[in-house]
Order: structure tokens, then sequence, then C-alpha cells
């Protein structure tokens, strides 16, 4: 998985980067089910908003990036496998979040693989409760398109 994070877009790091992740399995995000609506394509009830695209092409996959930038909306690309992008917009100032104290969720966690270092988090934490904190930190599929399609 190779990703790139805009500043602000929940990095740990207070810039843009790219992060390679390896990952043997399908994360969830891969496996979740895709709906394709007027030339855009989502992930149906994921909890994290995001568009997906079938294609690496740059073409494709500028037009909703530069739609973002123009409106000073930060954002997280993931490129999985060579084969598919995720494209997340993130909710402005929404860094951690009460739901996720432990820390900020980023690319991996968008992607489903919520990597959660502190014991007691860990093992206290509920499905319904990273769902939260994925729906506070990102756009909502609804916001995104009206920003994709000004």
């Amino acid at each position: 998985m190779l990703g790139w994070s805009e500043f602000h877009a929940g990095a740990t790091a207070d810039h843009a980067h790219a992060y390679l992740f390896r990952s043997y399995e399908p994360l969830p995000a891969e496996t979740w089910l895709k709906w394709q609506i007027g030339g855009l394509c989502y992930l149906v009830g994921y909890p994290a908003g995001c568009l997906v695209f079938d294609t690496t092409e740059p073409d494709t996959i500028w037009r909703a990036v530069s739609a973002l930038r123009a409106m000073g909306v930060p954002f997280n690309l993931v490129v999985v496998r060579g084969q598919t992008a995720y494209l997340f917009g993130r909710a402005k100032g929404a860094g951690i979040v009460p739901e996720a104290p432990w820390g900020v969720l980023a690319i991996s966690e968008l992607m489903g693989y919520h990597i959660i270092a502190d014991k007691t988090a860990f093992e206290t934490v509920r499905e319904d409760t990273l769902f939260a904190a994925m729906r506070k930190t990102t756009l909502s599929i609804e916001e995104l398109w009206a920003i994709i399609r000004t």
C-alpha cells in the first residue's frame, strides 16, 4: 500500500508525506462493497468517506485531488496493490478525536487496519467506537461528491 497525506491530513508529522505499508491480506476497505453512481465509486456504508478509483492512472484521479486542493480540504490518497486508489477527504480540524484518544487516524486506520499502541485502549476499544472516529475524521461521501462535482 502506498499512501500520500497532505498537510493536516491526519499524519503524525506536521507536513505532507508518503507512506509505504505492506499487507499480505486485503485490508477491510478493499473487501467492502463498492457502488458506482454518476461516474463515481464509493464504499457502501463504510465508516470513512472515501472515493474509490479502479485505476491508478493519474489523469483519472487528479480531477478529484485537484478539486479537494482547490477547496483547501486535506486528503489521504492510498494506492493498493497497484490497481485501486482510495481518496479520503479529511474533516478540517479533526486530528485526535475523543473516540480515539491514543492517536491520529491516518492511512492504515482509514483503510481499516487500526494501530493502537496503548494496551488499555487496545483491550477495551469497540468496533462502533472505531467507526465513529473514522466518521469524525473524514468528510462524508455526500460532502466529497459535492466538492468533486463543482
